[in-house]
């Protein structure tokens, strides 16, 4: 794994191993947080932030993503960006209506007819450019090549955060640390017991908010700025030295 990223919801930045963001400042607005943050594929110095007002805020070698000052895409009422997502074709942004769109503001999906709720939390894609939905009802959806292997919706969940695409299926998390699997996912054959080792009362002392693919496994972000490593990812305790309640979002290269 070549490092890690991790954003405060001031904008500042930290990063591990061979990434390096030394003096790039995320000039936010007044009264504007940072709430995610993703690394283009490949780079070790290019990525993304997402804001509060729904700005995509490029460092490093990125184009400018907005010039003259107006919004991408019009965003419906009720509607926010919630998470941004890259493959070897491109950077990409969801909202929670399940409407993606690449950083000039043309579509890639619309799944809008089928997410009722206006819940998408997480988007997560493959070099091939098919991918997956996560709502924070457990509920997914799958576009380009046929990924679905089943889901939690309607079952009454509503803490899902996240979740991670892999050989055979995926992964869901939940703010409380269970992780839910499905597909054929032959890396983690005892999960159960991998995960209640990592996740208990003396360990998770706030919510999760992020989860991001770490080596062969997933890191999760604790609201506290915990960071958990779950399914054989190793520890980074440089980035944990530097995450805290004020830090929002994580990434990493792999």
């Amino acid at each position: 794994m070549k490092g890690g990223i991790s954003v405060d919801a001031d904008g500042t930045l930290f990063t591990t191993g061979n990434l390096d963001v030394t003096g790039v400042t995320i000039d936010l607005e007044d009264g504007e947080t940072a709430t995610d943050i993703e690394l283009v594929s490949g780079s070790t110095t290019t990525g993304y932030v997402l804001t509060s007002k729904q700005r995509i805020i490029g460092f490093g070698n990125t184009p400018t993503t907005d010039p003259d000052g107006t919004d991408l895409v019009t965003l419906w009422a009720g509607e926010t960006v919630t998470q941004l997502a890259n493959n070897r074709n491109g950077t990409y942004f969801v909202t929670s209506h399940g409407r993606v769109f690449d950083l000039d503001g043309n579509p890639y999906v619309d799944l809008s007819r089928y997410v009722t709720y206006n819940n998408i939390v997480d988007i997560k894609t493959l070099d091939s450019g098919s991918g997956i939905l996560i709502g924070s009802d457990g509920a997914v959806f799958s576009f380009g090549r046929d990924l679905f292997q089943g889901s939690l919706g309607g079952q009454g969940i509503t803490n899902i955060v996240g979740g991670h695409l892999t050989t055979g299926g995926y992964y869901l998390l939940s703010a409380s640390g269970t992780v839910y699997t499905f597909g054929d996912i032959t890396t983690t054959p005892d999960i159960t017991a991998l995960t209640t080792k990592v996740f208990n009362s003396e360990t998770l002392n706030g919510q999760l908010i992020d989860v991001t693919p770490a080596g062969t496994g997933l890191r999760a972000l604790g609201a506290d700025g915990g960071l958990f490593d779950l399914l054989g990812s190793l520890h980074n305790t440089i980035l944990r030295a530097h995450t805290n309640p004020n830090t929002t979002a994580i990434d990493t290269i792999n």
